[in-house]
């Protein structure tokens, strides 16, 4: 069983793509993987390191770390997007005796989410111009011809029915894009 460890150290740990530091119940570095050294610019880390001297961040996500809920903070760091998630490290009575720290760098995601947004941005004023005029042609047939048969009636009541129906819809999301942001 000894020998098995040390793959899986190798395995889950020191391969993981995520930046992965490990702290004590003081937030003090015990450990950190290759690609947390990559991701802090961190060459030969210090164990014993108080969290604060480590992470350039901490001040963004101290209170995730220190209250170690497990939600993701997303911050910038040295040009990438990263989010940060801490999850409690519990001994056998469950009480937390450390922290585990995953960075994930979350930097195309984010540029792909931002790019979606001002896509939706532009199609959706892009869609409002042509439906505002056909809604107002709509309009100007029902001033010009007060007296219309009630089939055509019926016919251009639907036509405002459905452009009103799309005004919402882009109107929603143009608001879902700017609530992502």
């Amino acid at each position: 069983m000894a020998n098995v460890m040390p793959a899986v150290r190798r395995l889950l740990f020191e391969q993981h793509r995520d930046g992965v530091v490990v702290l004590d119940g003081e937030c003090r570095l015990i450990d950190l993987n290759p690609a947390a050294r990559r991701l802090l610019g961190v060459e030969e880390p210090v164990h014993g390191t108080a969290a604060a001297g480590l992470l350039p961040f901490w001040p963004q996500v101290a209170a995730a770390v220190e209250g170690a809920d497990g939600q993701p903070v997303e911050i910038a760091h040295g040009g990438n997007v990263l989010e940060v998630r801490c999850t409690p490290i519990r001994d056998a009575r469950r009480q937390t005796i450390g922290r585990l720290v995953v960075l994930h760098d979350v930097t195309e995601h984010s540029r792909l989410i931002r790019e979606l947004n001002a896509y939706a941005r532009t199609v959706a004023h892009d869609l409002k111009n042509p439906l505002s005029a056909a809604s107002g042609y709509l309009d100007l047939v029902r001033m010009a011809e007060p007296e219309l048969a009630n089939d055509l009636s019926r016919k251009i009541g639907k036509g405002e029915e459905i452009a009103e129906q799309m005004f919402r819809i882009i109107d929603q999301l143009l608001r879902r894009s700017l609530v992502r942001q």
